[in-house]
């Protein structure tokens, strides 16, 4: 009862920092549209059933808060014991929605072609069958939630291919070099985790998601983006100077640009040997290799 009891003023204690938070910026805690309370452990029946008899349950504002199994964050579904039922089950039905969409416009004597089917799996649905992976990458390790997520990949790959549905799934991910859904699920993850731990924001752990990042080693080229709005240069170019071969004078000073485009992201450079300057930047991933 002690252990609870400890439990509870945290519980309180967070809820009176959460509303300290709105007060500044002119805003009611109170107008939520969710006022739900999830609390992760293995027996919520044992902890309810406590929590009631013990002491009463905590209010946010004058409201009380209602004990729940699952909530929804950021469009991912958390439950009690992390068991990822509910979010698996989510996003199966959304990706099943966003691919039929996309088989409609397949027909017996006219279709999509290969490539075009192939970009709107990997460009539209599989984004919205792996969203939020980092946290719910382990529950690909079990055979129950991992067989929906595998028939939604086999399912694109006939229509991209317009293969016979006797076809093994490894042979059609074979040829489409597509890996398998669990592993891109992975990569994903130890992406979104490396990028996370570059900025300071993630904590590599031997357990649970933040195990994702264990087997990585080395520094990463990650860079946080920002916005530098001041211009502290200024631009003079001759228009007749490029016809007649304008020849730098000895207060100029020679500076380099590049950029790339690759599967992480969009990159650029800026080097001057005469001022030591070698600034990398990030650039918006929608960005083509021009841009760059």
């Amino acid at each position: 009862m002690e252990l609870q009891k400890r439990r509870s003023q945290k519980i309180f204690r967070g809820l009176q920092i959460f509303q300290k938070t709105f007060k500044p910026t002119g805003h009611d805690a109170r107008g939520a549209e969710s006022e739900e309370l999830i609390k992760f452990c293995r027996n919520l029946t044992h902890f309810i059933n406590t929590f009631k008899t013990a002491w009463n349950l905590p209010k946010l504002g004058n409201n009380e808060l209602l004990l729940e199994n699952y909530a929804r964050y950021l469009g991912v579904i958390l439950d009690s014991k992390l068991l990822w039922k509910h979010n698996v089950e989510e996003r199966v039905k959304k990706a099943s929605n966003a691919l039929y969409a996309c088989k409609r416009m397949l027909g017996v004597t006219w279709d999509l072609s290969p490539s075009m089917m192939h970009w709107c799996y990997t460009a539209v649905v599989r984004p919205i069958l792996l969203y939020g992976t980092l946290v719910w990458w382990t529950a690909t390790k079990t055979l129950t939630y991992l067989m929906p997520l595998e028939r939604i990949q086999r399912l694109a790959a006939l229509c991209i291919t317009g293969a016979m549905k006797t076809t093994p799934t490894a042979a059609l991910e074979m040829i489409l070099r597509m890996p398998p859904i669990d592993l891109m699920a992975e990569n994903l993850a130890a992406k979104s985790a490396r990028r996370l731990m570059a900025a300071g924001v993630f904590t590599c752990r031997t357990f649970g998601h933040s195990s994702v990042g264990k087997w990585s080693s080395g520094g990463t080229d990650y860079m946080t983006p920002y916005f530098n709005w001041e211009r502290r240069f200024r631009t003079t170019i001759e228009e007749e100077g490029w016809h007649k071969g304008m020849k730098p004078g000895h207060r100029t000073f020679h500076i380099y640009t590049d950029g790339s485009k690759t599967p992480d992201g969009v990159r650029a450079g800026i080097y001057c040997s005469k001022l030591g300057i070698r600034q990398p930047i990030k650039l918006p991933d929608h960005l083509t290799f021009k841009t760059a």
